[in-house]
């Protein structure tokens, strides 16, 4: 009986672990979110207008030399690396969470957009990216 329940236990866990990286494939990779795996990822919000796309992210302690941004195909590209704070040799940490890390976000563009008119700002820790459109053409 024993082994029976065991082996109950060690096919719920398979289930658990293949129903969870279905959803992680379906919920987050279209996207370009990746699941939560304790990394710097910043919080990102996008917002369209009619000649733009405007993305903004928590980003404290990040510097524009840190981040590189991009169009590749049609998606925005958004790469990055948040640098350990600097350790003073005359205190002792008791806790270190802001480690080294990179990141690396993708967004789809449903518009054409002008690569060379990217602009990035930092403004109190917040990340704005503007993506201008391209104008539309209208053939008459």
């Amino acid at each position: 009986m024993a082994k029976s329940f065991w082996n109950r236990i060690s096919i719920s866990f398979g289930v658990d672990q293949h129903v969870e990286r279905l959803f992680n494939e379906l919920i987050y990779e279209p996207w370009g979110h990746p699941p939560d795996d304790g990394s710097c990822q910043p919080t990102f919000e996008i917002q369209e207008s009619s000649s733009a796309y405007i993305i903004e992210a928590d980003a404290p302690g990040l510097s524009p030399e840190s981040v590189h941004v991009f169009i590749q195909g049609n998606r925005l590209v958004i790469r990055g690396r948040r640098e350990t704070a600097e350790v003073s040799r005359t205190r002792c940490s008791i806790c270190v969470e802001r480690i080294q890390k990179t990141f690396s976000r993708q967004f789809p563009l449903t518009s054409p957009v002008d690569p060379d008119r990217i602009a990035i700002e930092f403004d109190n820790g917040v990340m704005r990216v503007t993506v201008p459109k391209r104008p539309s053409r209208i053939d008459n």
